[in-house]
């Protein structure tokens, strides 16, 4: 439904990532068709042997179809020649994932709070935020809307709190969760 494809590659000697960039490539073709450039998200750098994945390669206009990979490398005429290496070559379903950077801590005063949720292949998931403790009452309001979830946060006349917020991803047959951290400073 959402084919990726995916591999590990290092490369080395072409003096720099930019080198390397212009001189390798993939491409992908119906059988025997044309053959049309893939875009390589993540490169190495160019100038060790230490592999990198190139994250996901989307492959969704040949979903149902027969096709075939090239790997080009280009060599210079003359500068640096590289070297490169492919290896864990593999064309699979796109795969779900989901992040959030845990916000600072909130000083004892009221505050409204936010965090990002970055999400990967999220076609079909419903996004939903909650307290992983209801009795952590000192958080409310939480909602989300485009990959953001907010919330209030009461001012704090006790000692330092710390809560979790659970994020929930749900396509209908699978469920992927995330906690986020939220701290609260000493009341005054």
């Amino acid at each position: 439904a959402k084919p990726v494809l995916k591999f590990d590659h290092a490369g080395n000697f072409f003096g720099s990532q930019a080198n390397m960039k212009n001189a390798v490539s993939v491409y992908v073709r119906e059988a025997d068709g044309e053959w049309a450039a893939l875009t390589i998200p993540v490169y190495p750098n160019g100038t060790s042997w230490n592999f990198v994945n190139s994250d996901d390669i989307a492959l969704s206009a040949y979903v149902g179809k027969t096709v075939q990979f090239g790997f080009k490398y280009t060599s210079p005429a003359s500068g640096d020649i590289g070297t490169w290496e492919i290896k864990n070559f593999n064309v699979c379903e796109a795969p779900f994932s989901m992040s959030a950077t845990t916000p600072a801590e909130f000083a004892n005063t009221a505050a409204t709070g936010s965090f990002t949720i970055t999400t990967k292949n999220a076609d079909g998931y419903t996004i939903t935020a909650a307290l992983k403790d209801a009795t952590q009452t000192w958080i409310s309001n939480i909602a989300v809307a485009s990959n953001t979830v907010t919330f209030d946060v009461a001012a704090n006349t006790g000692n330092a709190r710390s809560a979790a917020i659970v994020v929930t991803a749900t396509n209908g047959t699978n469920t992927k969760t995330i906690e986020v951290a939220i701290s609260q400073a000493a009341g005054a």
